[in-house]
């Protein structure tokens, strides 16, 4: 399936990180300001959701927006993946890759974790 151009605006606001890799015509590149980093040693304020929170409720109001009377489908799946994908290589980039550490950060089986690692393709079979 074929993304529309609401979904793919979508995935470039939720991940401002990586809009510079995509290469996605006919598409307005305005990424959302992230929020600035919080001061180092105040890791407190990377517990607050709401952050995360806002980034997400903002880019779906963008994306109905865009979509204007156009209907969609599957947007629960559209925005898990779009969020499940830099979460994971987050956590794996935290822990140097350690799948073990990385579920139990994200408080999941190892072996979940490494089906959605697999489903991501963020690592190869092999790996």
């Amino acid at each position: 399936m074929k993304p529309r151009p609401a979904q793919a605006r979508f995935f470039v606001n939720t991940h401002p990180i990586l809009t510079n890799t995509l290469s996605l015509p006919n598409i307005s590149r305005q990424p959302m300001t992230p929020p600035a980093p919080p001061p180092p040693g105040n890791a407190a304020q990377f517990a607050d959701v709401t952050d995360i929170a806002h980034c997400v409720h903002n880019a779906l109001e963008r994306y109905f927006h865009d979509l204007g009377s156009e209907k969609t489908t599957n947007l629960y799946d559209m925005v898990i993946k779009s969020v499940e994908s830099p979460l994971l290589e987050a956590v794996l980039a935290k822990t140097g890759n350690n799948q073990s550490l990385a579920a139990e950060m994200l408080g999941l089986h190892r072996n979940t974790l490494r089906k959605k690692i697999l489903e991501h393709k963020l690592l190869s079979a092999s790996d």
